[in-house]
């Protein structure tokens, strides 16, 4: 829910404290947690996993919505840049899945909720390519955790499928 209460700006300590801080006015004191977390390395989600099972015991959802978007044309973009947008926008909600599914399936409750987007769109290649992606991870998490009280969505921005599942899980944590 942070993303909503900050909008798209860069989630950085100041923000996120913030957002944290609105949410808990919102909600209730204590219902939020800002665990500053770098998505594409995989100690930082770790430290994640561990603040968040420290504070509530446990983790019912996650929603995925970290992005980067290097600009530029495919032939003009550097690798490198491929290599980081490759690390967020893919790697690292594979690693939240490995990180965070194993226990919600255990316990047979839980969300995994990855926002992600599908299109050809010019110079966003580098966005593009992984985004779409996790359509197919999406599907790949879905069809293995069929029948096992597990929900796994993909939602594409700005769909109504992504904003009727933001008020389904808002009514769910009530």
């Amino acid at each position: 829910m942070a993303w909503r209460k900050c909008g798209h700006r860069r989630i950085d300590e100041k923000n996120g404290k913030a957002a944290e801080e609105n949410i808990n006015i919102e909600f209730g004191a204590g219902k939020t947690l800002f665990v500053k977390t770098d998505i594409s390395n995989e100690k930082d989600i770790d430290k994640l996993a561990e603040a968040a099972t420290k504070k509530y015991g446990k983790v019912d959802i996650i929603l995925n919505n970290a992005n980067v978007f290097p600009m530029g044309a495919v032939k003009d973009t550097p690798v490198e840049k491929w290599d980081f947008s490759y690390r967020v926008n893919l790697r690292g909600p594979v690693v939240l899945a490995r990180k965070f599914l194993p226990d919600m399936l255990g316990r047979k409750h839980g969300v995994f909720v990855c926002v992600s987007s599908s299109g050809a769109a010019p110079f966003m290649g580098t966005y593009e390519v992984f985004k779409t992606a996790q359509v197919e991870l999406s599907n790949t998490l879905s069809a293995e955790v069929e029948g096992q009280k597990c929900t796994l969505s993909l939602l594409v921005q700005e769909s109504p499928k992504r904003l009727a599942l933001l008020r389904a899980v808002e009514r769910w944590r009530r």
